[in-house]
């Protein structure tokens, strides 16, 4: 791990900004369970002009085999090998966790679609004490942008904002013991959906970041999964927002 030398970038107003107050312009690219990741994809990235990584983690890759209470075995040092890979090619990185403990969505790549986070206290448990962990292994990277909570949650019927709140406050207090300046990226219910981005989201909290995923039209974002293939036609009645 590096000493931080500067202090960390933090949100001012609507902006992320260095230690000297000038905003970053960030771009870059997901690294995680899409694709294997190797170690000159960092320079490869920053030699197009990337600056910016969001390694995505999976809770049942990185859990200790022995202790399931815990990070740690193969799967643990492999998310440090790819934090050290951006960290030496000068990429910012956030640490997205994709799969918490009991899973946050009824995806079958998130702890096979469980969607157990809400209800079970023992992944609860897991979940704080997993950021407390992954926060102290990697504070002191100089290229950590920022934690992102949870990868698009989607909790079952009966489970409110509320709720949901509630324990990303317990996620961010306990990062905040750890690492007090660093970013934490929240997201809103509903896939990450940007009709979840409303006010009743925002939480009595500094420094946090709110993202959402735009996947419309679908048929474009995820074509892959359908009949469009590219190079290839687009059909005309496929309509992108303004």
């Amino acid at each position: 791990a590096c000493s931080l030398a500067s202090a960390a970038p933090r949100v001012a107003g609507e902006r992320i900004v260095g230690d000297d107050g000038t905003p970053l312009v960030l771009r870059g690219a997901n690294w995680g369970w899409w694709r294997c990741v190797e170690a000159q994809d960092a320079g490869l990235m920053a030699k197009a002009g990337a600056n910016l990584v969001r390694i995505a983690f999976f809770w049942s890759g990185i859990v200790d085999p022995e202790y399931p209470e815990r990070p740690g075995g193969e799967g643990l040092a492999y998310l440090d090998e790819m934090v050290r890979w951006a960290q030496e090619a000068g990429l910012w990185f956030v640490l997205d966790c994709h799969e918490p403990p009991g899973g946050c969505n009824s995806a079958a790549w998130c702890a096979e679609g469980h969607n157990g986070l809400w209800s079970e206290e023992q992944s609860q448990q897991r979940y704080l004490a997993m950021w407390r962990t992954l926060a102290e292994r990697y504070k002191g990277n100089d290229h950590l942008l920022a934690h992102e909570l949870m990868n698009e949650p989607a909790p079952p019927e009966g489970v409110t904002l509320a709720q949901y709140k509630a324990l990303c406050l317990q996620a961010i207090d306990a990062l905040r013991v750890v690492d007090p300046e660093r970013m934490i990226v929240v997201s809103g219910l509903g896939w990450s959906s940007p009709g979840q981005m409303v006010d009743e989201l925002l939480m009595e909290r500094e420094n946090l970041v709110y993202t959402f995923h735009f996947y419309s039209p679908g048929s474009i974002t995820h074509y892959e999964g359908g009949e469009l293939r590219y190079p290839g036609p687009v059909p005309t009645d496929v309509k992108w927002l303004s």
